[in-house]
């Protein structure tokens, strides 16, 4: 073949490449060789501690790994525990509201009830104050009248010169704006019994509650329940997690603007304290009178006839615009 300037082109011999691949696999085999002779008349005692360190190593920093792995693990065991634990305090929680609402869905045509009751007092009593209003004028202008002569003074007598504690069974009256009102208390605190047994499970979660009872009578009651530890016997016999309700106070809650009955009508026969009183002997009973400042000489006629009668008497006075309560920080009535 002739190239593009007219000579020939002599064939490459490869024999001069195969001389220079023969040489360089020659020289790389003598050089395995000397490594294998080498490394085969050194001791191995050299190599040994080289291959022992790094295992060492590698196991410390496996050990390492696994400690920390345990660690997380048994964090995310002990979290899971108390997630778990709270779960189930709150689905005791959700179930105890849950019956608590069950209940005061059955309640609700009660309170309906006693609802429209309310309504049909109210009407009533909003006509008996239009009638007040007018004796009330009429007794204005009768005050007016009298004001002009004075009347002779009453004496103040009293029936034992020294006062007592009263240590017995009591019987409570209110006595506002000269009238004189039964208070049931207890029927009150036995209501209010009836309704902190349902509270149970909503004061396990809480330290203090307070609830209202429904009216008995013209009066209901308003009262607070702490939650307290148990002594170790009670806690050994009832497991732990056992705790005790205490009666910490009481207030009344007036449920009727007018109640009760005047006082120169009660102390006649036939009236409705005269019922009370015959259902609490004074023997079994001291009569208290929550007395407020406009009643003061109202209380004195009161009082007298409940000597007579055979009572002890504690008054009790009021402010206007303070509630009648208890607490187990109070004071004690004293009878007289």
């Amino acid at each position: 073949m002739r190239n593009r300037y007219g000579r020939d082109n002599p064939a490459v011999s490869s024999d001069s490449l195969l001389d220079v691949l023969s040489n360089l696999v020659g020289v790389l085999i003598v050089l395995i060789v000397l490594v294998g002779l080498r490394i085969k008349a050194t001791p191995a005692a050299v190599f040994l501690p080289m291959v022992r360190d790094e295992q060492q190593r590698k196991r410390l920093e496996l050990r390492a790994q696994f400690t920390e792995l345990q660690e997380r693990k048994n964090r995310r065991d002990a979290q899971l525990g108390q997630i778990s634990n709270e779960l189930c305090q709150a689905s005791e929680a959700a179930a105890s509201y849950r019956a608590r609402l069950a209940e005061l869905q059955d309640r609700l045509p009660e309170l309906d009830q006693y609802l429209q009751t309310i309504a049909v007092s109210l009407k009533q009593k909003d006509k008996q104050l239009a009638e007040l209003q007018g004796r009330y004028a009429v007794l204005a202008r009768s005050v007016d009248e009298l004001s002009k002569e004075r009347p002779p003074a009453r004496p103040f007598a009293i029936r034992f010169p020294l006062s007592k504690p009263v240590n017995g069974r009591e019987l409570h009256l209110e006595l506002l704006d000269r009238r004189v009102a039964f208070i049931d208390l207890e029927a009150l605190l036995c209501e209010a019994a009836r309704v902190a047994r349902g509270m149970t499970e909503e004061l396990r979660w809480r330290s203090r509650l307070t609830a209202q009872t429904m009216p008995v009578g013209p009066f209901a009651l308003e009262f607070t329940l702490l939650k307290e530890q148990p002594p170790f016997s009670e806690e050994a016999l009832y497991g732990p997690g056992s705790f005790r309700a205490r009666l910490v106070q009481w207030q009344i809650v007036p449920m009727q603007p007018l109640r009760g009955e005047p006082v120169s009508e009660a102390i006649e026969a036939g009236s409705r304290l005269e019922q009370v009183l015959h259902s609490h002997p004074p023997q079994r009973y001291t009569v208290t009178v929550w007395t407020y400042p406009d009643s003061f000489s109202a209380f004195r006629l009161l009082r007298d006839h409940l000597y007579e009668r055979g009572y002890s008497v504690a008054a009790r006075p009021l402010p206007f615009g303070i509630p009648i309560a208890g607490s187990i920080f109070g004071t004690r009535s004293f009878e007289q």
